[in-house]
This record gives C-alpha cells, sequence and structure tokens, in this order.
C-alpha cells in the first residue's frame, strides 16, 4: 500500500457512499442479461422441486407452470429484455458527463483522506536539510550490523556542490575562526564513520576545483555560497577564505585519505561543472532514504538578491496559504530512491556514450570522398606564406576541413605576441604531431623565418604513409626539416612513439625539448561503423589524451614551451568540458583559447603550458607578455601595483 487513511483527532469517520444502482447498470448490460436468464432457470427450478406439481409428464408440468406463472413470467422476460436492450444504447453526452464528474468526485474524496506512507517531508530551511542528510548517515551506521549479518550491499550516492556541506550555525556567525575550524568537520565524520561498512561502496561527485570550460565551478559556488552566509560585503571575504580553505583540505587530503582505508568502494568525480541540486543517497535492500537540497550556485543568487516577480503558479501556491518556499525533501519510498538513483548515475555517468556523427562532419568527410579524392594544389595559403601546397588523396585537406585555417592564424599571433624583432627568436625547434600535409608545421616556420634571422627545425611526425608521402613532397627543398612515420602513444610512464613496424621508438639526445609543439589532431568522439576514418573521428580522444600524457615530460616540451592543439563544439558542451578535464587532468593550463565561429559550431584553438610552468611566473604572466607592465611614478621610479 502507497498510502493510509488519516484523520484528525476528533473528527468522526466518513460515511461510506453507495454507487447508484443505475450507474451500475449502466457499466454491465452483458451482467443483466446474463441475470436474467439465470433467475428464469432458479424459479422454473425451484417449483419444480418445492411447488408438488401434479403432472406427471414434462409436458403436464409445463403446463400446469405456465398457467400459474405464465402471466408473471412475460412480466419479466419482457422486462428484462427492455432493459437490456435500454443499458445497450450508448450514453448521452450529459448522462456521460455527470457519470465522469460523479466518478471524479468519487476519487478526489477518496484520495483526499490518504497521505504518503513512508516518510515523504519536504524542508523549508537551510539546517532541516542538513540534519536529514545526517540522521540519514547515522540511522545507516546503527544499522550496520543488520547488514553484515545479511552480507547486503549498500550504495551511498552524494551529488555535492562541496564535499564540505554543513550551514550557517549562530556560532560560525559570532567568530568566523570557529567557521574556519569546523566548518563540514560533522558530516566529515558521518561519512567517515559509514565509510567502515564493509558491503558499502559509496560514490560522490562534485564540482571541479580547477578551470575548466573557462570557469572554475567551485570557486564560482562557494563565493555565492560566502555572500549567502555573510549577507554582508564585510563578512564575504572572510566567509570565502574560510570555505576555500576548508575545501582545498578536504580535496587534497581528507578524500585521498578516505580512498586509501576504502579502496576500491569509494569512487569521486569533479568532472560536472554546474549541479543545480544536491543529492545524497541510501540504497541498500532493507534501508532505502534520498535527500534532496535545492541550492546550487543559481538557487543561492536568488535568495541572495531576493526573487524575482512570483509565477502564476507561484501566486496560486501563495494564495493556497502554502509555507515559505521549499529547498528540500526527504523520502524513504523505495520508489523515491530507485528513481533518484538512476537520476543519479544518468548524470554523473560519463562511460557509455556513444556520440553520433553530426550532420557537418559527414558533409566533410563526404568532400574528402569526392573532391579530396583528387590530387589538389592550395596556393598562397595564409595570405602566401606557403606559395603552394600540394594535398594528395588520403590526406586531409585545408581547403575542406575547418580547424586548420583557424589554428594557423592562432600560430601566427603566438608566435609573432611579443616578438619586437632581433636576430633570435624564441621558437626554435618545432614538433608537428599528425602533420598530414605538414601545412601547420611549415607556416610556423615560415613565420619565425619573416620574423627573425633564425631557421627553426622541425620534425613532422605522420603515421599514415599516405601522409608521410604528401609531407616529402611539400618539404622538398626545405631546410631543416626531418620527416618520420610514428604513431604517437603512451602508458604510465608517459608518451612516446612507436614505428612502423609498431616498435617503440628510441629518442635520441637530440629530440627536445620543443618550444612550439603542435597537435591538430581529430577530436570528434565517435566512430563511423567499422572504418573509423582517422583523419575525422577519434574514439575517446585517445590521440589527444597520449599527446597531453607526453608533453608532460620535460624532454618534450620547454619550459617557456607552447602546446598548440584544436577542439570544436560539434561533440556538444558535455564533450568540450570533457576535453578540457582532459587538459587539467594532465597537469596542464589553457593558457589563451581561441574561439571561431563557423558552420553553426564553435572551433577552438588552444594554447597551453605545463601548470606548473604558467603558475611559477604568477599573475603577471599576461602583464609582461603583452607589454603592459611598467608601471613608474612621476620621478621614474618603477612601480608594482
Amino acid at each position: 500500500m502507497w498510502f493510509r487513511r488519516k484523520r484528525q483527532a476528533g473528527q468522526p469517520p466518513t460515511p461510506k457512499r453507495r454507487r447508484g444502482i443505475w450507474l451500475w447498470l449502466r457499466l454491465h448490460p452483458y451482467t443483466v442479461a446474463l441475470a436474467t436468464m439465470l433467475i428464469w432457470v432458479l424459479w422454473l427450478t425451484l417449483w419444480l422441486l418445492f411447488g408438488t406439481p401434479k403432472g406427471t409428464t414434462f409436458a403436464e408440468k409445463a403446463a400446469e407452470f405456465s398457467s400459474a406463472w405464465g402471466l408473471w413470467l412475460c412480466i419479466w422476460s419482457v422486462g428484462a429484455t427492455v432493459l437490456t436492450w435500454l443499458l445497450s444504447l450508448p450514453p448521452s453526452e450529459s448522462a456521460e458527463e455527470q457519470r465522469l464528474r460523479r466518478l471524479q468526485k468519487e476519487r478526489v474524496r477518496v484520495l483526499d483522506g490518504f497521505e504518503p506512507t513512508s516518510g515523504m517531508k519536504f524542508f523549508h530551511d537551510d539546517r532541516s536539510i542538513y540534519t536529514a542528510i545526517v540522521d540519514s548517515l547515522s540511522r545507516l551506521k546503527a544499522a550496520e550490523p543488520r547488514i553484515a549479518q545479511k552480507n547486503a550491499e549498500c550504495d551511498v550516492c552524494m551529488l555535492l556542490c562541496s564535499p564540505a556541506m554543513d550551514y550557517q550555525r549562530e556560532a560560525y556567525k559570532e567568530d568566523i575562526n570557529i567557521m574556519r575550524e569546523q566548518w563540514g568537520k560533522e558530516f566529515i565524520d558521518k561519512v567517515v564513520a559509514v565509510s567502515t561498512i564493509p558491503t558499502l561502496y559509496m560514490d560522490i561527485c562534485h564540482l571541479p576545483m580547477g578551470l575548466e570550460s573557462g570557469t572554475n565551478a567551485m570557486r564560482n559556488f562557494l563565493s555565492v555560497l560566502a555572500s549567502y552566509l555573510s549577507q554582508t560585503p564585510e563578512g564575504f571575504r572572510a566567509a570565502l577564505e574560510a570555505l576555500e580553505a576548508k575545501t582545498a583540505w578536504v580535496l587534497s587530503d581528507w578524500i585521498p585519505t578516505l580512498k586509501e582505508r576504502a579502496g576500491n568502494r569509494l569512487t569521486t568525480r569533479d568532472h560536472t561543472i554546474n549541479i543545480p541540486f544536491q543529492i545524497v543517497l541510501v540504497n541498500c535492500a532493507e534501508f532505502k532514504e534520498v535527500v534532496v537540497s535545492f541550492a546550487g550556485r543559481e538557487i543561492l543568487e536568488k535568495h541572495r538578491s531576493g526573487s524575482p516577480a512570483p509565477s502564476r503558479f507561484e501566486k496560486l501556491k501563495q494564495a493556497s496559504s502554502a509555507p515559505s518556499p521549499i529547498k528540500g525533501f526527504f523520502s524513504s519510498d523505495p520508489y523515491v530512491v530507485e528513481t533518484f538513483h538512476c537520476i543519479y548515475h544518468d548524470y554523473v555517468r560519463t562511460s557509455g556514450r556513444e556520440q553520433f556523427i553530426p550532420i557537418q562532419t559527414l558533409e566533410v568527410m563526404e568532400k574528402h570522398r569526392t573532391f579530396g579524392a583528387h590530387r589538389h594544389i592550395l596556393q598562397n595559403y595564409y595570405h602566401g606564406t606557403l606559395p603552394t601546397l600540394r594535398v594528395l588523396p588520403g590526406s586531409f585537406s585545408p581547403a575542406i576541413g575547418n580547424s586548420t585555417k583557424f589554428t594557423t592564424w592562432a600560430i601566427d599571433k603566438i608566435l609573432t605576441t611579443g616578438y619586437r624583432g632581433g636576430t633570435q627568436h624564441w621558437c626554435r625547434k618545432i614538433l608537428d604531431v599528425g602533420a598530414g600535409t605538414g601545412v601547420l608545421g611549415l607556416v610556423a616556420q615560415r613565420i619565425v623565418e619573416a620574423a627573425s634571422a633564425t631557421q627553426p627545425e622541425l620534425l613532422a611526425v605522420e603515421a599514415s604513409a599516405s601522409g608521410v608521402a604528401n609531407l616529402r613532397e611539400n618539404c622538398q627543398g626545405v631546410q631543416n626539416v626531418q620527416i618520420k612515420q610514428w604513431q604517437l602513444k603512451a602508458d604510465q610512464a608517459g608518451g612516446y612513439f612507436e614505428d612502423v613496424n609498431r616498435s617503440r621508438v628510441a629518442l635520441g639526445s637530440d629530440f627536445g625539448p620543443f618550444d612550439l609543439i603542435i597537435g591538430d589532431l581529430p577530436f570528434l568522439d565517435a566512430c563511423d561503423g567499422g572504418r573509423n576514418d582517422m583523419r575525422f573521428l577519434d574514439p575517446k580522444h585517445s590521440s589527444h589524451q597520449n599527446l597531453f600524457r607526453a608533453v608532460q615530460d620535460e624532454r618534450w616540451l620547454n619550459r617557456n614551451g607552447w602546446l598548440v592543439t584544436s577542439f570544436s563544439s560539434l561533440g556538444g558542451p558535455e564533450d568540450v568540458a570533457a576535453f578540457e578535464r582532459f587538459i587539467r587532468n594532465n597537469n596542464l593550463h589553457v593558457v589563451q583559447c581561441f574561439d571561431f565561429y563557423e558552420a553553426g559550431y564553435m572551433w577552438m584553438v588552444y594554447a597551453i603550458k605545463r601548470a606548473k610552468d604558467f603558475l611559477a611566473e604568477g599573475d603577471r604572466f599576461w602583464w609582461n607578455r603583452l607589454g603592459v607592465s611598467d608601471c613608474v611614478n612621476d620621478r621614474g621610479e618603477r612601480l608594482s601595483p
């Protein structure tokens, strides 16, 4: 039973209401006809058994029964026939309307006296939500003997903005130092306590603490939370510092320690850049509870700045004397828990997604099968930087694809910005991975040569034999160029190359480090049903992940060097977020991102550095690179803002 009867004290029980006989007859005409026949047969049988007929033969008995009861039988038969015929007629619109109205009123009367069996509670303040979460974890810990006795597996799923969860207590308002020390401690202790249950599996998903998709989602949330808690500009900075310090400790110290203790029973994720609501869910065979809190960044901002004009629905709620806005709810209904369990996994799961090939990519692929199947020449590429560029069948053509021209422009800006001329350019060694026609590496080499007296060395690496043949043709007569038919791979130790025999290439002392690494690789996480043309498709972004792992090594990328790669919004915003997460997880930092709009999509070219090299320069990187950092007073003395 999902519902149970409720009745307030002193209220008399609701009397039973009978359904009208006419309505019942209308709904069951065949039953009426069958009942009429059965009554006739029963009537005759009873008369034969108890009426003591005088006749001896069946004909005499029938004549005697007809003379005694014939008139009544005729009346009964005609009446039953007419009644059955009337009941079989379709109801009129007014009768049908009355019937539906009667049924609806009856349902309303029935449902009005019921409420959910399994405690569905709605919360209107932060403290009640937090208490419900802590109490749920406490009940789970208390149920440990029962869970251990039955050896039942238990799932705990947490979708949290920040894993340091708490609410504004009076002690925090009085002393910010108490907040700095105690914020989230009770919740953390409860999580540690339940993590010791041997058959418990915990999955925690929270906002990332770092730059992703151009934003620092965790810092943005903590800023809004600090403003929401402090309610004053004076207390905002202190509250934000306390929240950031506690969150940083939880992410860098507490969670790794908890992982060591729990092993593979704990999974943490930080890939979701927007969490509009928070979920704490316990799903066991005999223990199912879920607490949902509507406390995302946008919701806190609404509470902080004042709610906008109420909608029509909100006005109706106010008119019905509804309490303050609902901020969350608790439920132990198994169906509700199972539903939110599915919602959680569908929301946070990143694997199992098979991306479709967008129509724009299909058109580019088709052009390569038709136009690109013939040898052609690009003249005066990038305003004459390359007078001629030959494209052989099987190579990716810059005349058809989208990203090559954008990457060319970005390389030009990176190589020329901040360079004021001179004999020596900072870019002396260039690595072009997945070079194809060699267009990007050759353009970079020509730009450096045109801006300085430097003649940079170019190593062009291509995996396909057709691409290598195209490279050799375009590099004829070009100095300081090496061409290798290698394929980029990576393992736990880092990146490496394989030759045509799939043997690992031993890199010599003259291999690197490079000042500029170009990786204009395919960026669509999809496959075309078997052929999987690697010029366009890269399932799981394996090529980019291999490249990101490789450039962590200082033998590959110089300390002041740049990695340039491209991506697009073809796979949707989730794909862009996943790509930038690969960059961040490989200890790299997006220093600059060039966005281009074409064919209904955004095309991004990323200028990347190793995170430790970029952060070593502090916040003055762009001030120095763009030449706007010199500041002096009236006496010419240098100032530091």
